[in-house]
């Protein structure tokens, strides 16, 4: 909370609202289609209404995690675990307060758009040596990168979206692993447990990207005997993911 409101010692930082405002002034801007009453209907759309609609009903059968829709299929039931179900979970709620459909679900594309922001600036702030004027350029760029922009109306890809959230975090992670403060090991292990809750083709990707900078750097790599951050970021990505 303390990061998201930018405040300094209690006092509003003005370098960081200004940070902020601009952030959130690129959301709003690949966000306008939202504020009409309807919705693009994209390719996937109805996958993802149906997820949420489905996982409310889960929970309120006594179901938690949600792995079943129970009412799916004409009523007998179907397996929900092929949607991004950790991330869904604000929509559900709001949807199990009342909220309508839609509106939990351009909520969650709000959310979803700020927080790539964020975790966009903050680990290009990493990788440009705390440097704020190109982490903050970064950020608007991705933030309104027209591939992300045709996810999102094109095609409704909520898991790929959310996947595209955590790759900058992978990035940073990458550095402080192979070649920055090794102590900040937990930047990757977050960005690849998040990952892999959100978007299989985009973890598979990312592993091989990993794999290929491993290879770049495996000199310094095994010099500086890395080797145990590599295993904790393993041990935590395989626990937070048994489930």
């Amino acid at each position: 909370l303390y990061y998201l409101l930018f405040l300094n010692r209690g006092r509003i930082d003005r370098k960081h609202l200004l940070t902020a405002l601009v952030l959130a002034t690129a959301a709003c801007f690949v966000s306008m289609p939202m504020f009409r009453s309807e919705l693009f209907k994209g390719s996937d759309l109805t996958s993802y209404l149906f997820g949420i609609e489905g996982m409310k009903d889960a929970l309120k059968s006594g179901q938690f995690p949600a792995y079943v829709f129970p009412y799916g299929m004409n009523g007998y039931g179907r397996a929900g675990g092929l949607l991004p179900s950790l991330f869904l979970y604000p929509a559900v709620f709001l949807r199990m307060a009342g909220v309508s459909l839609l509106t939990s679900y351009k909520s969650l594309l709000i959310a979803v758009k700020l927080g790539t922001g964020i975790i966009a600036y903050f680990s290009a702030k990493r990788l440009f040596g705390q440097k704020e004027k190109p982490a903050l350029l970064f950020a608007v760029l991705y933030l309104t990168a027209f591939y992300r922009v045709s996810v999102l109306w094109n095609r409704s890809d909520l898991g790929e979206l959310l996947a595209m959230m955590f790759l900058p975090l992978i990035a940073a992670g990458l550095y402080e692993l192979l070649a920055g403060d090794r102590k900040k090991w937990w930047y990757l292990a977050v960005g690849y447990g998040c990952l892999l809750q959100c978007h299989i083709p985009s973890f598979v990707i990312a592993v091989l990207f990993s794999l290929f900078m491993g290879i770049w750097y495996v000199d310094r790599f095994f010099r500086e005997k890395r080797w145990m951050e590599l295993l904790k970021v393993s041990g935590s990505v395989l626990a937070f993911s048994a489930w």
